[in-house]
């Protein structure tokens, strides 16, 4: 890889860092979550194998290190590292940060460690209420990353459920009907359950005059 293309590369993660952590911080969440488990983290904890089974997770231990796949550069893994020891002080300080539980399991992911990304998130569901990010992030991983589409499906729905605003899980459970399952009528249904609880919105109208054409 070239000193530009490092510098590209760089770029794109700190942005999609920035990104995520403004997605959460300006989103509308309604009541501020409430948490369900206040246990000390523990390195024993394993993730439930289905999202949100109504099973209290143990807190997990948030100082785990990224477990890197093998195409992540040298100059990406110090930078996830150093917003992976952020955001481990940040917890260390408050354990109850659904902010920062969020970001963990992103910097996880980013580095290509999957099963630890839905550990935290799959932990913050299952113990806090009022707010459907895990889900979304969830789904997110299970569709795009581990291709377990009956997983995504479920977690997408949860994040409607719990934050009927939330237009990109309408949007990627389209995604997921129409281009993966080749099922266009959930994928019409699923846009005008969208549009019936964000009436108006462009990007679900956007979807819909889509699939209208096709």
């Amino acid at each position: 890889m070239t000193p530009t293309q490092r510098l590209i590369t760089t770029l794109v993660i700190l942005l999609a860092i920035v990104a995520g952590l403004y997605y959460y911080s300006t989103r509308p969440h309604g009541s501020i979550p409430s948490p369900i488990s206040t246990s000390s983290p523990s390195a024993s904890a394993t993730a439930t194998s289905t999202p949100n089974a109504g099973i209290k997770l143990e807190t997990p231990d948030y100082n785990k290190p990224i477990v890197f796949s093998a195409d992540i550069s040298a100059d990406i893994r110090a930078q996830l590292n150093a917003e992976l020891a952020t955001v481990q002080a940040d917890l260390a300080k408050n354990p109850l940060s659904v902010k920062d539980w969020v970001n963990l399991g992103t910097l996880h992911k980013m580095g290509g460690d999957y099963s630890n990304a839905a550990l935290y998130w799959e932990y913050l569901a299952s113990s806090y209420s009022g707010t459907g990010v895990p889900y979304y992030s969830l789904g997110d991983l299970y569709q795009n990353f581990l291709h377990d589409y009956t997983k995504a499906e479920a977690d997408y729905k949860l994040a409607i459920q719990t934050d009927p605003t939330n237009v990109n899980a309408y949007a990627s459970l389209y995604t997921l009907y129409h281009y993966t399952l080749h099922d266009d009528t959930k994928a019409a249904a699923i846009l005008t359950a969208g549009l019936a609880a964000n009436p108006g919105n462009n990007y679900l109208l956007g979807l819909q005059q889509e699939l209208q054409s096709q």
